[in-house]
């Protein structure tokens, strides 16, 4: 290996670390936006008012919404980066 083969593969060794730790950090704050969902839905009860309480769950509501989507768009990229990756490799082995 060259230097020049060695400086992309740390490079992509540093990209996919990043990715890791993007997606373990994703999953963290989609968890704990899970957990407040439903512990709000076993906290609810005669001492909140049912308005502050809907309105409440409507953005747990969204917030989950959004960071499924962040989860899922961040998933998306990796398996199109590592695909490139795959596709560019096979080309130069041609």
């Amino acid at each position: 290996m060259n230097q020049e083969e060695v400086k992309a593969l740390a490079a992509n060794v540093n990209a996919l670390l990043k990715n890791y730790h993007d997606q373990q950090r994703c999953t963290a704050e989609l968890f704990k936006i899970c957990l407040e969902f439903l512990d709000e839905k076993r906290a609810g009860g005669v001492f909140k008012s049912e308005r502050a309480a809907f309105i409440k769950r409507k953005e747990r509501k969204e917030q989950l919404i959004v960071a499924i989507k962040g989860y899922i768009e961040m998933i998306e990229k990796r398996e199109d980066r590592v695909t490139s990756h795959t596709n560019n490799k096979e080309k130069q082995d041609e």
